[in-house]
């Protein structure tokens, strides 16, 4: 442990979801903020690296600037673009990387636990990630807990919140 400590990357919002892959590679879910449209902004998922500014409190998304900076005509091109975006007020809480052996089929899949009280939260999602690592450019990822939602006499609504694997 460091004597001292040290900022290692900033511009980071609501960095509840945090992992250190197999390979090394340290990836974070940011929760967004909350606003009324139904599909803005997107929660991100970003690939921390040492000295790098993911654009809080001044963008946010896919690089955009954040509302209370727009009238200021922030550029947010210098700042690290999220690596995948997620899906807007899902609120991830936790991220895994899945190494397990009851399902075998999620073997190195990144899981991430959605909290969110919209349609687009309650949920866990598997995203496949590559040697270093990474979650794989293009894929969809897979709902892992489709209709996890409240069903009147049949099942409570589903809104997880920390993952671990035994």
């Amino acid at each position: 442990w460091a004597t001292q400590p040290t900022v290692y990357a900033r511009g980071l919002r609501n960095s509840l979801a945090l992992v250190r892959t197999r390979a090394g590679t340290i990836l974070q879910a940011e929760n967004s903020i909350d606003v009324t449209t139904a599909d803005w902004p997107p929660e991100e998922l970003n690939v921390i690296e040492q000295g790098g500014h993911y654009g809080w409190p001044y963008c946010m998304a896919a690089n955009a600037p954040a509302p209370a900076w727009r009238s200021q005509r922030v550029a947010c091109a210098p700042f690290r673009k999220p690596h995948l975006l997620l899906p807007p007020h899902a609120a991830p809480l936790d991220l895994v990387e899945y190494r397990g052996a009851m399902f075998p089929e999620l073997h190195g899949r990144l899981l991430v636990s959605l909290h969110g009280y919209r349609p687009t939260g309650s949920r866990i999602l598997a995203i496949e990630l590559d040697a270093k690592g990474l979650p794989v450019a293009g894929q969809k990822p897979r709902d892992l807990t489709p209709g996890w939602t409240a069903l009147r006499g049949k099942r409570p609504a589903g809104a997880p919140v920390g993952m671990a694997v035994t």
